[in-house]
């Protein structure tokens, strides 16, 4: 039977098996903003601050998001060792 801990091992395992193709994405996706921005950062009267704090806070959300499911992964490591001492 498999425990709860283990189920959400499971989850965290699939979880950044599609981190990897995230950041691969967001990086595809910055370096076409850089382009984007750059272009047009020359042209008068437009204004491209708020898709540049967009970007940034998109970027420092994935950042975010993937520390903490780290964090989580510990935590539920720690949790399927000590079920699994338990047990014997």
């Amino acid at each position: 039977m498999m425990l709860k801990a283990e189920c959400d091992d499971v989850s965290f395992q699939t979880f950044f098996s599609r981190t990897l193709y995230y950041k691969s994405m967001l990086e595809s996706k910055n370096k076409v903003f850089q382009s984007i921005v750059k272009s047009v950062d020359n042209n008068e009267g437009i204004d491209t601050d708020d898709f540049r704090l967009r970007m940034a806070q998109l970027n420092e959300r994935f950042v975010r998001v993937t520390q903490l499911a780290q964090q989580w992964e510990l935590v539920s490591l720690d949790q399927i060792y000590f079920f699994s001492d338990e047990k014997l």
